[in-house]
């Protein structure tokens, strides 16, 4: 009894050039896609290159928004709270000096004179804390 050789499955030519041509087109895609990384820099150009990394992406972004716009924040506020302390500090000086003006002013051994000067130089001051 011969041994037939066994049947192998006949592949047409159009089948094999059909199949080369797709493997060639997804060859080329891949080449492009290398040759765009290379060239940007940067491996997601647009969110279909992967949409999963391109979320991760897209959130890390916002957090980074997010923490500029805290620091950017902070500084302005720091800016403010340093502007309010010089005008406070200011404030308290000319309060402290008005206070001590008052003060050497009391009694009856200070003339009428003295205490209209003294006056004068208290209403100076207070017009000064209101331009403060």
């Amino acid at each position: 009894m011969p041994i037939s050789p066994l049947q192998l499955a006949r592949i047409s030519n159009h089948q094999r050039t059909s199949t080369a041509t797709s493997t060639l087109g997804s060859t080329q895609k891949k080449l492009l896609a290398a040759q765009q990384e290379i060239s940007t820099g940067r491996r997601l150009n647009v969110p279909s290159d992967d949409a999963g990394d391109a979320a991760v992406a897209q959130q890390l972004r916002k957090t980074l928004e997010k923490a500029s716009a805290y620091a950017d924040n902070l500084s302005r506020a720091s800016a403010h709270l340093s502007a309010v302390d010089s005008t406070l500090s200011e404030v308290g000086d000319l309060v402290r000096e008005a206070q001590q003006i008052a003060s050497a002013n009391v009694g009856s051994d200070v003339p009428p004179e003295q205490r209209r000067g003294a006056a004068e130089v208290v209403k100076t001051l207070c017009d000064q804390l209101l331009s403060v």
